[in-house]
């Protein structure tokens, strides 16, 4: 003979998931703020090289005008 099935048990479970919730938003938030910030650095930076790159070109070209000026003295010296 069998066994007699005598009733059920349930057992209600439920997982609070308010906390993970809370740390997930504060993770996307920390996540967009290094974004933000990475963004502003690579615009700085480029700004910067930007401004070097005019900096170098100016030199160059301030080079070059003092290195005729000494190349044309030089020529009128050996003329006189």
């Amino acid at each position: 003979m069998g066994m007699a099935n005598d009733g059920e048990i349930k057992i209600g479970t439920k997982i609070d998931e308010s906390g993970l919730d809370k740390g997930l938003k504060s993770v996307k938030g920390k996540v967009n703020n290094a974004a933000k910030d990475m963004n502003k650095g690579a615009k700085a930076a480029s700004s910067f090289t930007q401004k070097m790159g005019g900096i170098a070109t100016s030199g160059v070209a301030a080079a070059a005008g003092i290195a005729g000026a000494v190349v044309a003295a030089a020529r009128a010296g050996r003329c006189h």
